[in-house]
């Protein structure tokens, strides 16, 4: 799986704050976000990115908090 699968997954509604969390699991900028979107994700990274985003999603916690 890479950055693109991620950003095109449709279970993830939210694309400001998938792009968000993504940007600050890699420490990328958002061109750096699209420039590098064929970079592979791991699966520990991938949990983190699920993790951060149900946090946002579900728990209410607000995206500062989460990064």
């Amino acid at each position: 799986m890479n950055i693109k699968n991620i950003l095109q997954d449709n279970n993830f509604k939210n694309k400001y704050i998938l792009k968000t969390i993504l940007k600050d699991i890699f420490c990328f900028t958002e061109e750096e976000l699209y420039k590098k979107w064929q970079e592979n994700v791991t699966i520990n990274e991938f949990k983190k990115i699920v993790k951060k985003y149900k946090d946002y999603i579900e728990n209410n916690i607000p995206i500062e908090y989460i990064l």
